[in-house]
């Protein structure tokens, strides 16, 4: 019997049907959130999981980490990483240090993500996604 349920949990995992997608973020629209220097504002990751043994077979994170702020200047890091089973692997070229003037508007856009910045400084942001 053990020999049987073995194969029968071979056949499931090599056909693909113990396998489904996945998405994942850290927020929620119009909720206040805040983030600490290092710390991600926006993670999102999203690809194809094995459902038995919750490895991550393919996939992709990305993220925007606050990096501080210079006088009125917003800084963020986007990051964009790689996962499989064996890990998160920063993806060559898919980084980008991005400043945003709150001088000109506390609304602030990148790519499909809008966030509002409600309070900053240099080691802590307040902010709530609007988009």
């Amino acid at each position: 019997m053990k020999k049987i349920s073995i194969l029968f949990l071979s056949f499931l995992l090599g056909c693909g049907l113990a396998n489904s997608d996945f998405f994942t973020k850290n927020y929620e629209f119009d909720q206040p959130l805040e983030a600490n220097v290092g710390e991600s504002l926006i993670t999102i990751e999203q690809g194809k999981k094995n459902d038995v043994y919750g490895w991550v077979l393919s996939g992709s994170r990305q993220e925007l980490v606050y990096a501080g702020k210079d006088h009125n200047v917003l800084q963020i890091d986007y990051r964009e990483y790689m996962l499989n089973r064996n890990g998160a692997f920063i993806k060559d070229g898919f980084t980008q240090h991005l400043r945003y003037d709150l001088s000109e508007s506390n609304v602030i856009v990148y790519k499909d993500i809008k966030l509002k910045i409600l309070e900053s400084n240099g080691s802590k942001v307040k902010y709530i996604v609007i988009k």
